[in-house]
């Protein structure tokens, strides 16, 4: 029962500069992160490390900037993280077993990059769901990724009504991406991010079509951590590890902020947080709580078993597997967990 005490820090993942397809710089993202008080910022640009060549990673001003890359082939996107040197896929990517395991090579580990993007052909944007994903070495999937969140409904007609109002457009983690999940999850523990996808292009000068201080406010990974040190190499390895094992849950902070949700299970003088492996015994309960009212939905490989409108949920476990946590504030997704697994 003697757990670490662990704090609860917001980052953002998946995000992109000016160093491949973004308009950021160093300066302006990091003003973002600063607004949005966040603890750290995930630089993971299409096919390059140069942002972390140019500034390193580093604590700046209260915010600790990581470099992962995209590896991004024509098809098959992976968000890699803790790699040292570039991964340069070959360009259609039809086989992500040869990166990802240039990857773990590396001792880094990764992320299936948006799961499933359908093609529309009315934006001109092509079909960039993944292909394959069994039998392969990733670590974890990006169930949640705010621009494709956004585009999902998105049509000729609606466009300027969502780019004027896109919280409105966003529905969070698709049925068929959590689908997947839970399928994964079933045949090994597979790790979930939410991410942003963000690029904070101009459409016309000084007129950023989604710009990072907004996106930074929106979908962020929380991690449980112990506390941060204050040391860049240190403070690196614990992101990286909570990440790694699981030990984080993705948050839709533009509703509310989601810092302080807990879920865990105890037993038998055990206890297991997100992300870890916990034994069946005779007096298992999960106990999960909110910072304010919702709809909790606590679900057992993929079905929901109880759900409450309140701040707290308890239930006594009497089945192995699975549970993780879904909850919606005011009928709008808020706060997706990773699992908890009961052997």
């Amino acid at each position: 029962m003697n757990k670490p005490e662990f704090v609860d820090y917001k980052g953002v993942i998946h995000i992109h500069s000016k160093y491949s397809d973004g308009s950021g710089g160093f300066r302006k993202i990091l003003q973002a992160a600063q607004l949005n008080s966040l603890d750290f910022v995930i630089i993971t640009d299409h096919n390059t490390i140069k942002w972390k060549e140019k500034h390193g990673e580093e604590w700046y001003k209260n915010v600790l900037f990581l470099v992962g890359e995209e590896i991004t082939p024509k098809v098959n996107h992976f968000i890699a993280l803790n790699i040292k040197e570039v991964i340069v896929p070959k360009l259609r990517g039809k086989d992500p077993g040869t990166y990802i395991e240039k990857v773990e090579q590396q001792n880094g580990f990764g992320f299936i990059a948006h799961p499933i993007r359908k093609r529309k052909r009315s934006l001109g944007i092509r079909d960039m769901s993944w292909m394959r994903e069994n039998n392969l070495h990733f670590h974890g999937i990006e169930i949640w990724a705010y621009m494709h969140d956004w585009i999902e409904d998105i049509h000729p007609f609606n466009l300027i009504y969502y780019l004027l109002h896109p919280e409105r457009a966003i529905s969070g983690p698709s049925k068929q991406v959590l689908k997947l999940w839970d399928r994964l999850n079933a045949m090994r523990p597979t790790i979930a991010i939410g991410g942003l996808d963000a690029h904070a292009r101009y459409i016309l000068p000084f007129i950023s079509v989604f710009p990072y201080k907004k996106l930074f406010n929106t979908i962020r990974t929380h991690i449980l951590s112990t506390p941060f040190s204050g040391n860049s190499c240190e403070d690196t390895r614990k992101v990286y590890s909570a990440l790694r094992n699981g030990r984080s849950y993705i948050a839709y902070d533009f509703l509310a902020e989601a810092s302080g949700f807990s879920f865990v299970a105890m037993g038998n003088n055990n206890r297991a947080v997100m992300g870890e492996e916990i034994k069946l015994t005779n007096d298992l309960v999960i106990q999960i709580k909110c910072p304010q009212i919702a709809k909790i939905s606590l679900l057992h490989n993929g079905v929901v078993v109880k759900c409450v409108n309140d701040r707290f949920l308890n239930y006594d476990v009497k089945s192995s597997s699975s549970y993780r946590v879904e909850v919606y504030l005011k009928n709008k997704p808020w706060i997706f967990s990773n699992p908890i697994y009961v052997r």
